[in-house]
């Protein structure tokens, strides 16, 4: 390849591809088996189980098998089993000997695909072992023959990549190999993608089922990186720790050699006993080697001619199914005048059309096909059933130019899986999708509706609801049997890109919260490192400290003069505001535990404007303090000693901030405002601190609550109230925060939770 390739090239590549090509002894052993079976008498049922047992071995087989079953819609198959169950013993040995692309005629192992693929497949079995034992432990029940399979493919996406570009992925591997790295890495830098990207594209198009699609594309992935809306969170974790046993075990190649975390952490992020990944390693290796020896190995020359005679015997049971395909020409004909319809219906939405467009464009293209405009009497109605708790989306045809679009509750025992009729009772229907049919009635009377339902590979995707007196209603009901499938698919991708643009969302809100969520715990990191650092500096400090203020006192009783007098008093005083602040910084870093009671707002406000009206400090009563009067009485559960400090230090900074500067022209006497109000949205009570003075600009306002920060003249403050504030509002279960315009002032609002009447 001399580019790289692109992720749209990939997805032409799997388009084209119908098999993985799976090499080595199990290919051997199972062409053995099924060419022994033609036309010999043997139980079926003994058959199906020993391929299943072969083919379960090897992930490109069980791949393949999965595909072939479940690309035909209907209930999907999760395993070997259920495959060969539903599609039939016969139907799979037809596949496999005419060349689906899951085998090769002859084990040449000289045959390079980058990967050493007997030793690729017992790593591949060492996970899906190790994933079946570990499904019993898991927190949310999971099926352990299911976890098997998915631990089987959590790797197929290299032999998608062996397969698209075998030189570049053997250099790929050699390189990976030789620096112990990260294969992931590699594949992107030498390849274009990686093998997640491609293992999470093949189980899409194959249609292996939500939980291998999970499987493939995240197992790799550390675990808070997996959103929480996946909902096969479970299995990926499951098979994201059997990986790391057998890697840790050395079982097999897997190619990838780094470790984001070991087996015993990974138990331990999942809540598992720490002993339980030891005894799975202790036996993954005999276990894989029990199940290997369990193969067929025989004459490969013998093989080769049975295999050729397979292929003749398949070729007659093709040419059957080619006669069938003529006489379902002649039907197609008939299809024209419908496909025309379907023509004109997807003209009618863009190809990015969320779900209540495409259910518009449906109910027009069912109004065209009966011949009936749609009224307020007599209006057409489409929905799509919800998935999981979403609800159940309604469009309502009633001649108006824009139809209505409603969500109605689902019922929370609906089951979409479905084999039967398309068609059925508007009200029996209804009462299958709908919590309460009632919000039907104020349009229609089911009573009196037909209903159609649209099925999207088994499953109960959507619907239409016309007047059962129609005057093409026969035809309708033709109509949608022959473009069914096809109006259910658009309708599910309609309702898949309605669930991925909230999916998109909730990552972006996911992605805040985390970079919230970093941001406290760096806090929190910073705090207890001062906590610590504050402890030591203090028992380490505050001895020499006091010895030094004592020394200093009583060198200044034994001073001759008063200058002598006047500097030992200083060092005394210095050394008392050295200890103040180790102590303030302890505080900060640990504060006490709050001991929270019933406090009552008006009072404790009133009561600090008094303080501060009293003070001896010139500057401090030079300012006006306004409490604001109530409109209720309001009461906060908080620690009265802290809520004080918190209010106290508030209006400190409000008073020296106003202090000879404020609004207007000229000087005017500098103010500070409380205020409390009940909070809007929640059970709060907000209490506003504001000032006139001139304000801060973005630089110091982003770093207020920062220890040591101070915007006063040197020497005036150390900078620890105001982050102190926070954290003993943060103690007491509230937030804080402050608004301030440059030139306008400053308010501080303290949010605490309010007492329950």
């Amino acid at each position: 390849m001399q580019d790289k390739l692109s992720v749209e090239q990939l997805d032409q590549f799997i388009c084209s591809l119908t098999g993985l090509g799976a090499r080595g002894p199990v290919a051997c052993s199972v062409l053995e088996l099924l060419t022994d079976s033609v036309g010999a008498s043997v139980d079926g049922a003994e058959l199906s189980g020993d391929l299943s047992g072969i083919v379960a071995l090897d992930p490109a087989m069980t791949a393949g098998v999965l595909s072939l079953a479940n690309r035909g819609g209907g209930r999907g198959a999760l395993t070997v089993d259920g495959a060969i169950e539903k599609l039939g013993f016969d139907a799979v040995r037809a596949a496999l000997l005419a060349g689906q692309g899951f085998l090769v005629a002859e084990y040449d192992q000289s045959c390079d695909i980058g990967l050493d693929s007997e030793a690729f497949s017992r790593h591949c079995l060492a996970v899906a072992i190790a994933a079946e034992k570990l499904a019993g432990f898991a927190a949310i029940p999971l099926d352990p023959v299911h976890a098997f399979v998915c631990g089987l493919l959590h790797d197929v996406g290299k032999l998608v990549l062996a397969q698209v570009a075998p030189k570049s992925y053997c250099r790929t591997i050699k390189i990976a190999t030789r620096y112990q790295g990260n294969i992931s890495e590699y594949e992107r830098d030498i390849i274009g993608v990686d093998h997640s990207v491609a293992g999470l594209h093949l189980a899409r198009h194959w249609c292996l089922g939500s939980a291998i699609q999970a499987v493939t594309w995240l197992s790799h992935q550390p675990g808070e990186a997996i959103p929480g809306s996946i909902s096969d969170c479970a299995m990926v974790e499951i098979v994201s720790l059997a990986d790391t046993i057998a890697r840790e075990s050395n079982v097999g190649f897997s190619g990838n050699f780094k470790f984001v975390r070991s087996s015993g952490q990974l138990a331990a992020q999942m809540g598992l006993a720490g002993d339980i990944p030891p005894r799975i390693a202790e036996r993954l290796s005999d276990e894989v080697e029990e199940r290997m020896g369990a193969l067929r190995f025989g004459s490969l020359a013998q093989s080769a001619e049975a295999y050729q005679r397979g292929v003749s015997r398949a070729n007659t049971e093709l040419g059957k199914l080619n006669s069938q395909l003529q006489r379902g020409k002649a039907q197609l004909q008939t299809d024209a005048d419908a496909l025309g319809r379907l023509r004109r219906f997807v003209s009618s939405i863009s190809p990015d059309a969320l779900l209540p467009e495409t259910l518009r464009a449906l109910v027009g293209a069912v109004a065209d096909v009966i011949s009936i405009e749609p009224s307020g009497a007599e209006p057409i109605i489409a929905y799509c059933c919800g998935q999981d708790t979403e609800g159940v989306t309604l469009v309502i045809a009633d001649g108006s130019d824009s139809p209505a679009v409603r969500t109605a509750q689902g019922n929370p025992e609906f089951d979409a899986v479905t084999n039967g009729s398309n068609e059925s009772s508007a009200a029996e229907a209804m009462a299958a999708v709908l919590g309460d049919t009632g919000v039907l009635r104020q349009w229609i009377d089911p009573g009196i509706y037909a209903h159609h339902r649209l099925v999207c590979r088994g499953r109960w995707i959507g619907g239409v609801l016309s007047p059962a007196e129609a005057p093409d209603r026969e035809r309708l009901g033709e109509s949608l049997k022959t473009l069914g499938e096809v109006l259910s698919l658009m309708l599910a991708m309609a309702r898949g890109q309605s669930r991925a643009m909230r999916l998109s969302e909730q990552l972006a809100g996911a992605g805040e919260v985390l970079a919230a969520t970093q941001e406290a715990l760096a806090e929190a990191r910073t705090l207890a490192a001062m906590g610590e650092m504050a402890a030591g500096a203090g028992h380490e400090l505050n001895n020499p400290l006091a010895v030094i203020s004592g020394r200093a006192q009583l060198m200044r009783e034994k001073a001759s003069n008063s200058e002598e007098r006047k500097t030992w008093k200083q060092i005394a005083d210095q050394a008392q505001r050295i200890s103040d602040i180790i102590t303030d910084l302890m505080d900060f870093a640990s504060p006490r535990r709050a001991e929270p009671d019933v406090v009552d707002v008006g009072p404790l406000t009133e009561e600090i404007a008094k303080a501060f009206t009293a003070s001896e400090d010139s500057v401090i009563r030079a300012c006006e303090i306004i409490v604001e009067p109530l409109t209720e009485p309001l009461k906060v559960i908080a620690d009265i000693a802290q809520i004080r400090a918190i209010l106290r230090e508030v209006v400190t900074n409000a008073v020296i901030a106003g202090k000879g500067r404020g609004r207007g022209r000229g000087k005017v006497k500098s103010q500070v405002r409380i205020s409390a109000e009940a909070g809007e949205v929640n059970e709060t009570v907000l209490i506003a601190i504001s000032d006139n003075g001139p304000g801060m600009d973005a630089q110091t306002l982003s770093s207020v609550f920062t220890p040591f920060f101070s915007a006063q003249e040197a020497g005036r403050r150390v900078g620890l109230g105001l982050p102190r504030a926070q954290r003993y509002v943060i103690n007491n279960g509230g937030r804080m925060w402050i608004e301030t315009r440059l030139g306008e002032g400053t308010t501080v609002f303290i949010e605490l939770p309010r007492a329950v009447k």
